[in-house]
């Protein structure tokens, strides 16, 4: 770690650190190895989910079209105010059903299974700052894990991935995901809280 992320540039955090450090990083390699064996079956409860959800916006689209030619007809037909109001209502709970399922299937959990474990070294960058940071900061008061090009944080996640993902990134790849802010993901810190705090 000194020589190829330090680059003797910095002090190596304290034993104790680094066996913390350790410990976070198993966790997070057991969080990674569970959503691989749970990606797949996942998967096929979404698209499940999806289109049954697609399936019944159907029918209601088909019901709401049947009520609303029902009461044209009524009101041609010159019906009572009260059978107005019911078949008026009836419209009205059925565009809400339409609604509600157009909101379930635009659902972050229909696409987005998972802690973003699925993306490999990507979702380290994004995941770890903190824990790195701590680390160092045992025996380098004022480091900071910011989103350097070159940095040592940079560093860090290509010489560990191999060992938490299986990932080999290029030399320079993390260095332009970071370069591309938009690329990186915006909910990492949800992930990371439904994973439990630092992979426990």
């Amino acid at each position: 770690m000194q020589n190829q992320v330090l680059k003797n540039k910095l002090s190596m955090p304290s034993d104790d650190a680094l066996a913390e450090l350790t410990r976070i990083l198993e966790g997070w390699r057991l969080n990674y190895l569970a959503e691989q064996n749970q990606i797949k079956p996942a998967s096929e409860l979404q698209r499940e989910a999806h289109n049954a959800a697609k399936k019944l916006t159907d029918i209601l689209s088909k019901f709401r079209a049947m009520n609303m030619e029902y009461k044209s007809t009524a009101i041609l037909e010159s019906a009572s105010p009260v059978v107005l109001k019911i078949l008026e209502k009836r419209i009205a709970e059925i565009g809400e059903s339409i609604d509600f399922m157009n909101r379930f299937s635009e659902s972050g959990f229909l696409g987005d299974f998972g802690i973003g474990a699925s993306r490999g070294w990507q979702w380290l960058a994004d995941v770890l700052p903190e824990d790195f940071e701590n680390a160092m900061k045992s025996t380098n008061t004022n480091f900071k894990a910011a989103a350097s090009h070159s940095g040592p944080f940079t560093r860090f996640v290509e010489a560990i991935a191999p060992f938490v993902t299986g990932d080999h990134p290029p030399s320079d790849s993390v260095a332009s995901y970071y370069r591309n802010p938009n690329s990186r993901t915006k909910v990492f810190k949800d992930r990371r809280e439904a994973a439990g705090e630092r992979g426990k």
